[in-house]
């Protein structure tokens, strides 16, 4: 991006990370980020995902056109894998305005990295598992993501407190945990399945 750390350690960073696809209405995100944008200096926007199509040139000229996105907004395209964790690390909000998921993986992978989020309502995962927790805004509404970023750029303790509560949310889908509590509801229902001490353990932590 070319902006110094101590500019990133001092900004409210705002990710979103998918493929370069209509479907993921990364063209909301943007528009809200700018009116956010137009009043505070302190946030940035990283946008990453392949490939470069007509839609990552489609946003380019949107930031390139606009003297509020111009250089605070930033396509990243595609990353690797291996270094998403520490793109999910360093961000503060987590940004999806996606209107077409079978589950909804990039935001799945935020919320077990703790970060607060804002979602469309057409995200499976944020609709059934962390409704109460994150910021579910109507696909498509800019302005109503606009005003989403806006109170959680000011509310750093509430960004805190929500993202802890939804990676507490998300850990309890992993394999081991969902494993463990499927054992304890045979158990209930009559069946006598040995707990081993490994099991226990988890379950006592």
């Amino acid at each position: 991006t070319g902006i110094s750390i101590e500019k990133l350690k001092s900004s409210v960073i705002v990710l979103e990370t998918s493929r370069m696809d209509l479907t993921k209405r990364k063209d909301v995100v943007v528009k809200a980020f700018e009116q956010v944008a137009a009043t505070d200096d302190r946030v940035i926007l990283l946008i990453s995902g392949g490939p470069e199509n007509g839609v990552y040139h489609g946003l380019s000229d949107i930031i390139s056109n606009s003297e509020t996105l111009n250089g605070r907004a930033h396509l990243l395209g595609y990353v690797e894998e291996k270094y998403l964790p520490l793109l999910f690390g360093f961000a503060d909000i987590y940004v999806s305005a996606s209107e077409m998921e079978g589950f909804g993986m990039s935001v799945a992978q935020a919320a077990v990295n703790g970060k607060p989020i804002i979602s469309s309502d057409k995200i499976p995962f944020t609709s059934y598992y962390i409704s109460d927790e994150a910021m579910v805004v109507r696909a498509g509404n800019t302005n109503g993501f606009a005003k989403a970023l806006e109170h959680l750029v000011n509310n750093p303790q509430e960004r805190e407190e929500r993202g802890k509560m939804i990676q507490q949310k998300a850990l309890g889908l992993e394999w081991e945990n969902l494993t463990i509590k499927f054992l304890q509801d045979l158990n209930k229902k009559g069946f006598d399945i040995p707990i081993t001490e490994y099991v226990a353990k988890k379950l006592n932590r």
